[in-house]
């Protein structure tokens, strides 16, 4: 209740953004996109700024899953030549023994 009191809390439309801003880690929405004196685009920088906290961290996400997924092949391709080197040194100590 005393947040409704709150400029970014008075719309249901804006507590939906400001709550997902909040959850992002805070991109100062309410100083920029609130407060400040951008009336005549207002929809057009909610709409924008909505599509961005969407698709920036998903984007982020999957490059990161990239790497690592990449660090995985160029780690199992190591362990594969490790190995055979293993397999090598043990077959040629069975048969220089006998």
């Amino acid at each position: 209740m005393i947040l409704f009191l709150q400029p970014e809390f008075g719309d249901p439309g804006l507590s939906f953004v400001s709550v997902f801003d909040m959850a992002l880690g805070g991109l100062n929405y309410v100083d920029r996109f609130v407060i400040s004196d951008i009336k005549p685009f207002r929809i057009d920088n909610l709409i924008i700024f909505t599509i961005f906290m969407v698709i920036v961290p998903i984007s982020l996400m999957n490059l990161l899953i990239g790497v690592a997924v990449g660090d995985i092949d160029a780690i199992q391709s190591q362990a594969k030549m490790k190995l055979v080197s293993l397999r090598v040194r043990n077959f040629s100590v069975l048969f220089s023994v006998g």
